[in-house]
């Protein structure tokens, strides 16, 4: 499920609120009171599906948006101070709730049946997630910018497995990668190669210790 659509609903309640402090007649202003209602407690239920929200004042808001403001706009139609104050408030209330959505915890499929879940910022993959690749290696761990970046694990489809840190979508730093017929690197990486000071245990029992350059002994 792809959020986008949620927020530019959310984004438009806003507007839709700030809207409503110019003059229009008084069956519009009723009107848009109910609109507001269900705009309110569409946010609700969509807030509900983010991770960890129930105990951030803007979840009680909206729920003031929905069973409190509105009844006293019924009550102080022609108040226009309120009126303005309380569309206002409502306005960043709806605003607020919107900008959640970039750094929540979704699910977001992409096309050839990818499928990324976690955390995003600014519409890119951004904190801790778990990405599902076409051809069925999976990376689970820390993201950035769009990127695996910094602790992660990297379970490929024939069996192999990397453990450690990655650095603008490759290897770097500290990790170790296990292939699925028994070899075994613990040691250091740079821009996705062996690099640096190492261990190389083999299969068959044999080990290497020592330095590696680009991928090779060294």
């Amino acid at each position: 499920v792809d959020y986008s659509q949620e927020k530019s609903i959310l984004k438009a309640l806003g507007f839709f609120s700030l809207v409503l402090i110019l003059p229009f007649p008084t069956g519009f202003y009723y009107l848009s009171r109910v609109i507001v209602f269900i705009g309110a407690i569409y946010a609700f239920t969509q807030f509900k599906n983010l991770k960890s929200n129930t105990d951030e004042p803007i979840y009680y808001l909206l729920i003031a948006v929905a069973f409190i403001y509105n009844p006293i706009m019924m009550v102080f139609l022609y108040e226009r101070a309120i009126w303005i104050v309380v569309n206002i408030c409502t306005a960043l209330i709806f605003f607020n709730v919107a900008s959640k959505f970039n750094g929540a915890a979704l699910k977001k499929a992409s096309s050839g049946h990818e499928e990324y879940v976690g955390d995003y910022k600014d519409g890119k993959c951004h904190g801790q997630g778990t990405w599902t690749f076409t051809n069925g290696d999976q990376h689970i761990g820390e993201y950035k910018d769009g990127k695996p970046h910094g602790q992660g694990t990297y379970k490929y489809a024939n069996g192999d497995q990397y453990v450690g840190e990655f650095k603008d979508n490759k290897k770097h730093g500290q990790g170790t990668l296990t292939w699925a017929y028994g070899d075994q690197y613990i040691g250091e990486y740079k821009d996705g190669k062996k690099h640096g000071q190492g261990t190389y245990n083999y299969a068959n029992g044999d080990q290497y210790v020592g330095e590696f350059k680009d991928d090779k002994k060294h």
